[in-house]
């Protein structure tokens, strides 16, 4: 099994929420200083705009290796090294941006393509130990640790299982019911079905409602619920 490719539309879903992102009110914990003189409020209005511009450019820079990824997964031969570059180049350029981790995610990614899982892990680590805990930051996180699950030594796969234990186990984490969906195949994967059972029926416990509508890790998790019964 492989665990890593939890979500055959990840990077889909990485734009959706990186255009969540975007949007949110980036500067909210500065509302008090337009309480200040008019002189430190223009140039706060100045640094603000500054801080923008350059959160602005690392977003065409994130988005611009994104769909260069997407392309070069459709050629028949593709130089994930050229991709691979980049993205190490644009996250040297943005490197105090919020977004830099998800440069790493790229690379990661683009690393697995080429068939090297050592150097892939590594990147998803910097990315995993980088990301904001927020929906995409948790998105990257789960997805290291499945990585790990996937390594053949035991102590790596071990930390892998810890970490999504942790996730799955932290009720602050608005992507909780994935994590719990993953360890549930987790434990179905090595024979441990009484675990499985258990965690899928905690995760169908939640009916976690996601944008109006019931989680698809909620509905997945009672289709193989339904297995083991």
């Amino acid at each position: 099994m492989n665990f890593y490719t939890f979500k055959e539309e990840f990077f889909n879903y990485l734009q959706e929420l990186y255009a969540l992102y975007i949007n949110n009110k980036y500067f909210k914990h500065f509302s008090l200083i337009v309480l200040l003189a008019a002189c430190l409020g223009l140039l706060f209005t100045g640094y603000t705009l500054f801080k923008k511009r350059k959160l602005e450019l690392a977003s065409a820079s994130l988005m611009e290796c994104i769909i260069t990824f997407n392309q070069k997964a459709e050629e028949t031969a593709p130089n994930w090294d050229e991709l691979i570059a980049k993205c190490k180049e644009l996250k040297n350029d943005h490197h105090a941006s919020d977004l830099a981790p998800y440069f790493d995610l790229l690379c990661s990614n683009a690393l697995l393509k080429k068939g090297l899982p050592d150097e892939a892990l590594t990147a998803m680590e910097q990315a995993a130990n980088n990301a904001p805990y927020n929906d995409l930051g948790i998105l990257v996180k789960t997805k290291y640790a499945l990585m790990l699950l996937e390594s053949n030594d035991q102590s790596i796969s071990a930390k892998g299982l810890e970490k999504l234990t942790a996730l799955s186990a932290d009720t602050k984490n608005k992507m909780r019911d994935l994590a719990l969906y993953q360890l549930g195949r987790y434990f179905f994967a090595v024979d441990d079905f009484q675990k499985a059972k258990d965690t899928w029926s905690q995760l169908v416990s939640m009916n976690t409602i996601v944008n109006g509508a019931p989680s698809p890790w909620v509905a997945l998790g009672q289709q193989k619920l339904n297995q083991l019964l």
